[in-house]
C-alpha cells in the first residue's frame, strides 16, 4: 500500500520522523504523511517491517554509531527497547527478516564504524534473543557490506550488491585520522582522485540462504560496484538505482536484472 520512511537526512539536519508515501487514489500524485517520530534521530541503519511493528537496529542513533535495538509500532506509537544488537556500534549494514527453515529471524550483516565490519547475526522474535550467524565470506575471505544494499529473494534468501572494500576502507580511515598536514593533504589527493576500480568495491551478488546458513556468489554485476545505492525488486526484476561508484562520485544510472529460474 506504501513505503514506510524512518529517519533520514537532509540539508539542515537529521530526521526522527516515520512517513508513510503512497498515490493519492487517482494515482496521480505522490501523499507524504508523518505517522510518529522516533525518540532519537535516525540514519543508515536497518529498519524492517513485521505485522504492525518497524523493527529499527544500528544505524547512527542521536549522531553516534549504535548497536540499540527497537520497534516502533504503526498503531500505538510507542518505541519499545529489545535486546541490544550482540555486534560492534555500527551503521550501514543490511538486513532482512529471512526463514530459517522453522522459524523468521532478522538477520543483520556488516556495516561499519572506522572500520568494516563481516559478522552476522540472527534475531529471534519469540525470545528476544540474538545469535552468531555465518560471517560474510567466500572462500574463507571476509567481505565488507559496509554501504551495500539488499533485497529478499524469497523466503529463505536475501541478495546483497555493494561495499566498501574492507581493506582500503580501514587503511583510509586510519590514515585521514591519523595524517597531519601536509602528510594528510597528499594523502587525501591521491585517495580522491584514484580511479572508482582502484577502491575494489564489492563486484560480487552475494546469496545468503538463511536455511543453511551459508553464503555464495551468483556472480559480479556487469557495472561499477555500488555503494548507497537504492535495491528494490518487483515482481522478478531487480533494479540498482544511482549509488557512489567512488567517495564523492555519485551516479545517475539505474541497471535492471531479472531473474530466471532453474
Amino acid at each position: 500500500k506504501g513505503i514506510y520512511y524512518v529517519g533520514g537526512t537532509y540539508q539542515s539536519g537529521i530526521s526522527n520522523e516515520v512517513l508513510f508515501i503512497t498515490l493519492n487514489a487517482d494515482k496521480t500524485d505522490v501523499v507524504v504523511k508523518t505517522i510518529g517520530t522516533l525518540p532519537f534521530n535516525y540514519h543508515s541503519g536497518v529498519a524492517v517491517l513485521r505485522g504492525d511493528d518497524i523493527y529499527i537496529v544500528s544505524g547512527k542513533q542521536d549522531g553516534k554509531d549504535s548497536k540499540n535495538f527497537y520497534k516502533y509500532n504503526l498503531t500505538t506509537g510507542k518505541t519499545t527497547a529489545l535486546k541490544m544488537f550482540p555486534g560492534t556500534e555500527r551503521s550501514q549494514p543490511v538486513g532482512q527478516i529471512l526463514n530459517n527453515g522453522s522459524e523468521d529471524l532478522l538477520y543483520v550483516f556488516g556495516g561499519g564504524t572506522g572500520v568494516a565490519f563481516t559478522d552476522g547475526y540472527a534475531y529471534n522474535f519469540a525470545k528476544d534473543t540474538w545469535v552468531k550467524v555465518k560471517d560474510v565470506e567466500l572462500k574463507n575471505k571476509g567481505i565488507s557490506l559496509l554501504g551495500a544494499n539488499s533485497v529478499k529473494l524469497n523466503s529463505n534468501e536475501m541478495l546483497v550488491i555493494g561495499g566498501f572494500n574492507k581493506d582500503v576502507w580501514d587503511d583510509a580511515n586510519l590514515k585521514l585520522g591519523s595524517l597531519k598536514g601536509k602528510e594528510l593533504e597528499k594523502y587525501r589527493h591521491n585517495y580522491f582522485t584514484m580511479d572508482p576500480q582502484d577502491f575494489n568495491w564489492n563486484k560480487e551478488m552475494l546469496v545468503y540462504d538463511a536455511t543453511n546458513n551459508t553464503w555464495k556468489s551468483i556472480g559480479q554485476v556487469p557495472f561499477m560496484a555500488p555503494c548507497g545505492e537504492g535495491l528494490v525488486k518487483i515482481g522478478e526484476t531487480i533494479y540498482s538505482i544511482n549509488g557512489e561508484i567512488k567517495p564523492g562520485v555519485r551516479s545517475e544510472r539505474i541497471y535492471q536484472g531479472t531473474i530466471i529460474k532453474d
